[in-house]
């Protein structure tokens, strides 16, 4: 029988020491200037590596082989199995597995849109918010800076299922409990600080001159983060939207605790699929669920630019 209290006491537990670490990185990078884009021409230094590429070269090809390219042949060798004893024949090959997760079977089907949605609207949600909060905590010199970064980087020191266990007790008595958007809420509040420690560092990288500088002309706050900052830390804000895409898409933590009736997302379903389905069906919606961040990352890369996006 599960225990709220006990589980508390080790999140507890957790947060306290995540906190402690947060605080000592705060003292450590405060001392340090990390400003590398100025007034002035800047272009980031390229190392040669001489005869050490073709190791490199290996080394991440090798890398790809194991962690990539080996476990998603794997997963479509037995998603487009007939049924799987643990070998690939080729006279049982069938496209239905696809079929049914994405048409034939209502929880999968509407999974998918359930997790574009959260996914789509939560990340842009997220970065939205992180670039204001990234400005005020890196450009501005307020007393409340270091309590407003405190605040922001405390549902990240929180595991997942307790964090979503929080918001569950919080707003089980308001409108949005039952709903998709308590799973929105918990997604962009858990997951708010990678956002932000993705901007600020972009942040932190430009040098305050450039800001000045539009500002002594006369522009308005928001005309110089719209025309002079933006354009600075697109590729940031762009790498942290794709990062919080792809949480998004497949968080199962928070999920699993705060999902309803008709609002299943990905994550779920593929814990449903595990529990009742055959291996093929759970490959299939597994390459789905892959396919549909790769093209995402895919867009997104092409409207930012070829090698703009920075993380």
């Amino acid at each position: 029988e599960g225990s709220f209290n006990l589980a508390s006491a080790i999140g507890m537990i957790l947060f306290v020491m995540t906190v402690s670490l947060i605080i000592f990185q705060r003292k450590y990078i405060a001392k340090r200037d990390f400003t590398t884009v100025t007034g002035k021409g800047f272009r980031p230094a390229q190392i040669d590596l001489g005869r050490w590429r073709w190791v490199t070269f290996g080394y991440n090809l090798f890398y790809l082989l194991i962690g990539t390219v080996l476990p998603l042949g794997v997963l479509f060798l037995v998603s487009i199995s007939h049924s799987w004893y643990g070998y690939f024949d080729p006279a049982r090959v069938t496209l239905g597995n696809y079929k049914w997760v994405i048409f034939d079977f209502p929880l999968t089907r509407d999974a998918i849109t359930n997790s574009f949605f959260l996914a789509t609207v939560g990340a842009t949600i997220a970065v939205a918010l992180s670039i204001v909060l990234s400005y005020v905590l890196v450009r501005t010199t307020g007393r409340g800076r270091s309590v407003l970064d405190f605040f922001v980087n405390l549902p990240v020191s929180v595991p997942g299922i307790v964090f979503a266990m929080g918001i569950l007790v919080a707003y089980i008595k308001t409108p949005i409990y039952g709903t998709i958007w308590i799973m929105m809420l918990a997604y962009v509040t858990r997951f708010l600080p990678v956002s932000v420690r993705t901007t600020s560092a972009v942040f932190i990288s430009i040098s305050e001159e450039l800001e000045q500088s539009s500002r002594m002309c006369g522009a308005t706050w928001l005309r110089t983060l719209v025309r002079i900052s933006w354009p600075l830390i697109k590729s940031g804000a762009i790498a942290a939207w794709l990062t919080l895409f792809m949480i998004f898409m497949r968080e199962l933590n928070s999920s699993i605790l705060l999902f309803s009736e008709g609002n299943e997302v990905m994550s779920i379903a593929l814990f449903v699929l595990l529990e009742d389905s055959p291996l093929p069906h759970v490959a299939a919606y597994s390459l789905v669920q892959a396919f549909l961040m790769l093209i995402a990352v895919s867009i997104f890369r092409r409207w930012a630019g070829t090698g703009e996006i920075v993380s």
